[in-house]
């Protein structure tokens, strides 16, 4: 995390398998884990927890049941904007339905 940088805005409890991925990649990930489709307000949603952040570098991680192509790429170029490198799975198994920030611990 640069000196610029802040803490992430969400505080909430954060399962241990997400925790664990941060972790082993050693570096900040957004994961969003949704039941429904993919739309607007998840990308407005987004932007709200992501705030003035800046990132070196940062994972997205996306589960949803489809969804707006369209909201796709803005949360592409939202993240493009708040990172200098962005790495994008689409796939996490057995994880909560909400989407939030999370920056690894210090060890």
């Amino acid at each position: 995390m640069t000196k610029s940088q802040t803490q992430p805005p969400v505080k909430q409890e954060h399962p241990a398998e997400l925790v664990d991925f941060a972790n082993a990649r050693g570096r900040p990930a957004v994961f969003l884990v949704l039941l429904e489709s993919l739309a607007s307000a998840h990308l407005s949603e987004l932007q709200s927890a992501l705030g003035d952040q800046r990132f070196d570098d940062i994972d997205i991680v996306i589960q949803s049941g489809g969804g707006n192509i369209h909201t796709a790429y803005q949360i592409a170029e939202l993240l493009r904007l708040h990172a200098r490198c962005l790495l994008v799975c689409r796939f996490m198994p057995r994880a909560p339905p909400r989407s939030f920030v999370w920056e690894r611990t210090k060890s």
